[in-house]
């Protein structure tokens, strides 16, 4: 504050400071004594503050000595500070509305000079009443607002002095800026995009690196795409790019139809023929203008005509077919004066062309104007000729030749009829349905009387699925029954359970904080019931709310407390009602979803399912839910004039003549009679679409400035947020009443319908992928981008979440970095034992890498992709995938090109996954030493873990049980030093689970049969906790064999009931096929012959899956045939086990099948001597061995044998040297059934 032009000074304390400053702001305003008092004294008693008011006005007015009353006006009650005050004050000064310099002509930047000099830093830097917090709080409002101000005032002086070429004031005054507000990073993208584009790029790079620094130390994030992008394009020494996505673009992306014209004279004819051909090219023009078509002269002998541009046109096809033909009957009706006589030859393609108004030509890339051209030249004299895509959007209304090629159609003429063929898709009011309707309830009914059932209503898009739908479900809910609809969404096919997410936010859903979210859930869920209140952990995950399910590090846990909240979900929602449940859209279902729907059938109707009728539409006609199939069939005439009779409003509603076009071009297609009804009756005239494609494209640029509305929303995804649409069209704050304005507009025109609060959706798909189509690649590519900076600064957490939605977005943009983003992805996604949407992630990671332009870079993505995706078609497919052999093939291919040595050793393990050599030729630990060599040196213990694991795995099919524990036991001591995330992440699989599983065989082998038991349960257990679903099923396939081993049923069937159900939810082939093969055993053991239908189709899937493990396999079949007394197969079976355990080195199970060999010869032929040599054989094997438990048996059957046989003394000391080799398991089968022997041969 000023006194003839000095600063006022005198001011005792911080609080008279603080009076003068907030009277001094707010000049002109009224305070009564008792708000100053509470704002700067809120802590003293009621007298006291008004006291310590009165002697700070004291102070302040001596400050301002004899001018003060002429400022201030006090009474006993208040205070004025007269406007007389702002005059003494800078601040007004300073924040003074100032105008836009372009609405000003000579607009003279001094005055905003000097009101931007006013601002020297923080407003009253150093000022703070810690004890009033209510100032403190105004304070901070104020210095917002000031510095608003002050960097307004610097981009408009910025603005304007490049504008007019004053680069380095321009420059001074975007510095100032980020002098001002360093973390606002646009600030800085400005600054170096002008230093870039006037010649100083060193300079730019620098401000470029101050920026990430800062980034990084203040506020721990990179630097935005765009920030990136525009550095990316000045190291090319590229200019850099000035304007936003959001700014208006020349360029437009549109559906037409081309017309080339090739006229052609005599070879004699010379420069006379140019008067001939001027009057050709005026009959073409005037015929191409009469059907809307854009004229363009070429040549003197050659022109184009643009149809559907620059004005999207229905029947845009139709119109250049019927110009061509009218030009084609007009130049042949053309009379020249010999010697010219002008002949023609045209062609016609359609697509989506774009346009730049800065070029001549409408079709700048040629996409469509090169095939029409091609056609033309290609062409016969006097014919028109149409490409594949004119004649399939014509037929019906032309008659063709037959093809001379594959996409060259001879038009002959016009057919004079109006049927066509139509395809299309969109949701449209319901007409003719009943049989379709009475079909559905009555199933409904069904569940009524209790019996649940599962429809697929397939149809082809726009055949009128959901329309059918809702009609069904509007009778349930007037009958009493619950509703509930999920849908799936082509952007959710890469995330986990989108459609219930999405249903889930939909219905439980709320805006602020997320204390205040999850409040709000636990009451909603509170309203609906007990059993769903138990389930808030469960869905505030589900939402991303903080919830004690987050704590659980078991995966496959949290998984089974998910499908058993979504089955509680659906049984609440009904309450105590039957429910139909409805998901449309199943062909875009992400496959953890149809997981969780045939669970939903498997479930429903049994005690504690829900009692339901789930209903699935989908354009296709198979699904891998089991269901009632339902087949949408077009109109008939009768109801396709209903239909058009309604949507238009009633009988009458259309002249008669418009009315029969729109029923024989509508080919009683629902959508197409809906969408052109409505054409006609929202419009004055003109010709009936005939694709939907162009009526799309018309409905959307009828809009007008709307339509990049429609475009932006349709970037965002067939549903989209309001608010997130705003930020992605610069929309918000003030222009919020024009964006609500423009969807209303947009729900006017019946493109968009509200869903939820501030929430919308397109009315179809296809009304979204016309609108997002109609956007020029450059232009999609910017608004992904925008969009993901958008995502990135307002939904952190949800991208977080989310990785594969920044890929998405990525790709979309073709970024460059899209493939390290699906990466990055798939793993995410195989973590958490999403295994097929893993598989996806990473394929779309690899098509992605053609736009990596650094070969190294490309190179070393591949390589981790490729590695990556071998982990996971290892999980789903089992360890003998042939893709998976691929991918890690490929991945050792470029390993040789990729410094990584430990993604090197990743590889080489995938390659070792596959198993031991399986045909004999090279020696069985063949990969594993290949491995060591890679980890010579290495002391990663990741590294040394799977190294000592590979070898353990590998001894054990050779039978080498004294080198399988050496390398166990070092595994297992590695296990404390490294996460087994770390393990599932690198290699597919947590080695500290796998390792401890074939250390527990391998300790029955040795006769430990306790310690076996023991390690199996920390095996099984350490899987729990991981949440790694395949591990677990490692884990589980192991302790059901083990129990099986010990010949205890009914632990075999819990484990491997348990590990069926695992496999099923998570999609797992080979943990599928050996637990049916391990119930086929529980069954044939307990007599059921039944079950040996699934031991062998285990055996064959160990054949494709992974053929090393095939001789296991083959060893349940002969127990089970044993068992059964099936000895004829038995043999058959055990003859080819022993062959392929030789041939692969199986040689751990070589001595249990050579002793079933001789118990089958036995019961076949009583052959002693051929049975006694397999027993001996076994016998001698077992010992080489250490298999104690083994050995046992084998004494157990010769010891039968020479008893028989009267050797009763010879057989009890056989059998008595195996017996006291054993210190653990007496309460096993084996050793009751060894000690029962022996005291009968003591007997």
């Amino acid at each position: 504050m000023l006194r003839d032009g000095v600063p006022v000074a005198g001011f005792s304390y911080d609080k008279v400071r603080a009076l003068l400053a907030f009277l001094a702001i707010e000049a002109g305003s009224t305070h009564s004594r008792e708000r100053l008092a509470d704002l700067l004294w809120p802590e003293a008693e009621r007298e006291s503050a008004r006291g310590s008011l009165r002697h700070a006005l004291f102070s302040l007015k001596r400050a301002l000595g004899p001018e003060g009353d002429a400022l201030l006006r006090a009474d006993r009650h208040s205070l004025t500070t007269l406007a007389a005050f702002a005059e003494h004050v800078d601040f007004h000064e300073f924040s003074a509305a100032f105008p836009d310099p372009a609405e000003m002509p000579g607009f003279s930047p001094g005055r905003l000079e000097r009101q931007a000099a006013l601002y020297r830093g923080e407003l009253l830097a150093g000022l703070s009443l810690l004890d009033a917090p209510d100032f403190e709080s105004w304070l901070a409002n104020r210095r917002e607002q000031a510095l608003a101000h002050a960097l307004a005032l610097h981009q408009c002086l910025a603005e304007y002095y490049e504008a007019h070429g004053r680069i380095e004031a321009a420059t001074a005054h975007l510095r100032r800026q980020v002098e001002l507000a360093p973390w606002l990073e646009d600030r800085r993208r400005e600054l170096i995009r002008l230093l870039a584009e006037t010649g100083r790029p060193s300079e730019a790079l620098r401000e470029f690196e101050a920026c990430r620094r800062y980034l990084d130390q203040e506020l721990g994030v990179e630097p935005s795409l765009a920030s990136q992008a525009l550095v990316r394009r000045i190291r090319r020494h590229l200019p850099a790019e000035a304007a936003p996505p959001s700014a208006p673009s020349t360029r437009q992306r549109l559906p037409a139809t081309v017309l080339v014209c090739r006229l052609r004279t005599g070879p004699g004819d010379s420069e006379d023929a140019l008067d001939e051909l001027a009057a050709a090219r005026a009959a073409c023009a005037e015929a191409a203008a009469a059907r809307g078509g854009h004229f363009v002269p070429m040549q003197a002998d050659l022109f184009m005509a643009y149809f559907g541009y620059p004005i999207s046109q229905e029947q845009a096809p139709r119109r250049a077919v019927e110009a061509a033909l009218e030009m084609a009957a007009r130049l042949a009706a053309q009379t020249s004066a010999p010697p010219v006589r002008i002949r023609s030859v045209f062609g016609l393609h359609a697509g989506w062309i774009l346009a730049d108004d800065s070029l001549p030509l409408p079709d700048v890339l040629g996409h469509v104007s090169r095939p029409a051209l091609a056609l033309a030249e290609g062409g016969a004299d006097g014919t028109v000729n149409a490409s594949e895509e004119v004649r399939a959007a014509v037929e019906g209304y032309f008659r063709f030749a037959a093809p001379a090629s594959a996409d060259a159609f001879r038009v002959l003429g016009a057919t004079g009829a109006a049927d066509r063929l139509a395809a299309s898709s969109g949701l449209t009011p319901l007409v003719g349905r009943r049989d379709e309707i009475r079909k559905l309830v009555a199933l409904w009914t069904g569940v009524e009387g209790g019996r649940a059932g599962t429809v697929l209503l397939s149809g082809d898009a726009g055949i009128g699925k959901s329309r059918l739908v809702q009609a069904v479900a509007r009778q349930v809910e007037l009958g009493g029954g619950a509703v509930c609809e999920l849908r799936c969404q082509p952007e959710g096919g890469e995330t986990p359970y989108f459609p219930l997410v999405d249903f889930l936010e939909k219905r439980y859903g709320a805006r602020g904080e997320a204390s205040v979210r999850l409040a709000a859930l636990a009451a909603r869920l509170r309203e609906e019931g007990a059993a769903l209140a138990n389930c808030l952990p469960v869905l505030a995950h589900l939402l991303h709310l903080p919830s004690s399910f987050d704590a659980i590090a078991d995966f496959a846990a949290r998984k089974r407390q998910l499908e058993a909240a979504i089955q509680e979900l659906f049984v609440a929602l009904s309450d105590a009602r039957k429910l139909l449940l409805v998901v449309e859209d199943v062909h875009w279902a992400d496959p953890s979803t149809l997981q969780a729907l045939v669970r939903f059938r498997e479930a429903n109707g049994t005690p504690g399912g829900a009692c339901a009728m789930l209903l699935m539409t989908s354009r296709l006609n198979a699904c891998s839910v089991d269901a009632i199939p339902m087949h949408l069939e077009a109109l008939t005439p009768a109801q396709a004039e209903e239909l058009a009779q309604r949507v238009g409003g009633g009988e009458q509603s259309l002249p008669p003549d418009r009315l029969a076009t729109v029923l024989a071009r509508a080919d009683g297609v629902p959508l197409y009679i809906e969408q052109m009804v409505r054409r006609l009756r929202d419009t004055d005239g003109g010709d009936l679409p005939v694709t939907l494609r162009d009526l799309l494209a018309a409905r959307l640029e009828a809009l007008g400035d709307l339509r990049s509305l429609a475009q932006r929303a349709a970037v965002i995804g067939r549903e989209f947020d309001v608010d997130l649409l705003a930020a992605l069209a610069g929309a918000r704050d003030a222009a919020e009443g024009a964006l609500q304005a423009g969807l209303a507009r947009m729900c006017e025109a019946m493109l968009v319908r509200p869903e939820a609060e501030r929430r919308y959706v397109f009315r179809h798909a296809l009304i979204r992928d016309a609108a997002y189509l109609s956007l020029s690649a450059t232009e999609r590519r910017a608004l992904h981008l925008r969009l993901l900076e958008i995502l990135q600064a307002d939904f952190p957490d949800w991208l977080h979440d989310h990785p594969e939605l920044r890929a998405r977005h990525l790709d979309a943009a073709a970024h460059a970095d899209a493939a390290a983003a699906w990466l990055a992805a798939g793993q995410h996604t195989a973590a958490r034992s999403a295994q097929g949407e893993a598989r996806e992630q990473l394929h779309a990671g690899l098509r992605a890498l053609a736009r990596v332009g650094d070969t190294q870079q490309r190179l070393a993505l591949e390589f981790r992709l490729q590695a990556a995706l071998g982990n996971v078609l290892v999980a789903l497919q089992g360890y003998g995938s042939s893709e998976a052999q691929q991918a890690y093939a490929r991945a050792f291919e470029l390993s040789g090109q990729v410094a990584d040595d430990a993604g090197q050793f990743q590889v080489m393990w995938g390659l070792w996954l596959k198993g031991r050599p399986s045909n004999g030729e090279a020696p069985p630990l063949v990969f594993a030493e290949k491995l060591a060599r890679m980890a010579e040196g290495a002391d990663d213990p990741a590294v040394r873990l799977q190294l000592d694991y590979a070898f353990a795995n590998n001894y054990f099919w050779l039978g080498r049980y004294d080198k399988v524990r050496l390398h166990a036991e070092a595994a297992i001591a590695r296990i404390p030093q490294v996460e087994g995330a770390r393990l599932v992440a690198q290699y597919g699989e947590d080695g500290g689970v796998t390792v401890r599983a074939f250390l527990a065989w391998t300790l029955w082998f040795e006769g430990r049969a306790d310690d076996a038991l023991a390690v199996s349960g920390q095996a099984v257990a350490a899987a729990r906790a991981g949440g790694h679903a395949h591990s677990l099923g490692f884990a589980l396939t192991f302790a059901a064999t083990l129990h099986r081993y010990l010949d205890q049923p009914a632990e075999v069937l819990a484990r491997a009931r348990e590990l069926a159900a695992l496999a099923e939810r998570n999609g797992l082939l080979m943990w599928q096929v050996v637990a049916g093969s391990l119930q086929g055993w529980v069954a044939a053991a307990a007599g059921d012959a039944g079950g040996l239908q699934a031991i062998r189709n285990g055996a064959a899937g160990a054949r494709q899956i992974m053929p090393v493990v095939e001789t296991s396999a083959v060893a349940i079949l002969v127990d089970g045939l044993c068992r059964l007394n099936r000895f004829d197969e038995a043999r058959e079976a055990v003859e080819a086990g022993v062959a392929t355990a030789r041939l692969r080195t199986d040689l751990y199970i070589l001595p249990e099948l050579l002793r079933c060999k001789g118990e089958i010869l036995l019961r076949l032929e009583n052959d002693a001597a051929a049975a006694e040599a397999c027993f001996a054989e076994s016998l001698e094997l077992a010992q080489t061995q250490g298999a104690h438990a083994l050995r046992l048996r084998s004494a157990m059957s010769l010891a039968r044998l020479w008893e028989a046989q009267g050797r009763r003394a010879a057989a009890a000391d056989l059998l008595r040297g195996s017996y006291e080799r054993l210190a653990q398991g007496f309460d096993t089968a084996d050793l009751r059934t060894a000690e029962a022997l022996l005291a009968r041969l003591a007997a």
